[in-house]
């Protein structure tokens, strides 16, 4: 998984730890800062169950105060030319700095889980990540640094041994 970070509004590549970077999102002012990645639905997707993205992230501050806000912006289309991207949905996930440094795991909720409707073996998922420093939810005024962005899914245990999935 990549993330798209070559437009106007990307992040910008800072010192995380060491010698360390990441994509650190500011936590002031008013511009929304993004990044895009494609997530491919691999064969052992579980149908009819629904797949919830989540945001790896952190930050360096000593003593932090505050949560960050996570937007996911996504569009889920079959593969094999099944169908279109639809109409973007957007879902929010909010999580308190835990300490300096730690491994945090945003998960998005049941309720804003992606649901089944365009899920099945190779369907992709294109996800916009996003943090608005502007909202009044997020209230952590120093960078989050946002490490990468996966998915959490249902597997029915079954791998594809040709080309296709049967």
């Amino acid at each position: 998984l990549s993330l798209d970070i070559s437009h106007a509004t990307a992040p910008t590549r800072t010192t995380f730890i060491g010698n360390l970077t990441g994509l650190a999102f500011i936590g002031t002012g008013v511009n929304v800062k993004d990044v895009e990645c494609s997530i491919h639905i691999k064969h052992d997707y579980k149908s009819g169950t629904a797949v919830y993205p989540h945001v790896h992230w952190s930050h360096i501050i000593a003593s932090p105060s505050g949560n960050v806000k996570w937007g996911l912006e996504y569009s889920v289309a079959k593969g094999h030319s099944q169908g279109a991207f639809p109409a973007t949905t957007t879902v929010y996930v909010t999580q308190a700095a835990a300490a300096q440094y730690t491994h945090q795991i945003a998960e998005v909720s049941d309720d804003d889980a992606i649901p089944s409707t365009n899920l099945e073996p190779d369907s992709v998922i294109k996800l916009r990540i996003f943090r608005d420093p502007a909202d009044a939810s997020d209230t952590f005024e120093n960078n989050a640094y946002l490490m990468f962005v996966d998915i959490h899914y249902q597997s029915d245990g079954k791998f594809t041994v040709g080309k296709v999935s049967p």
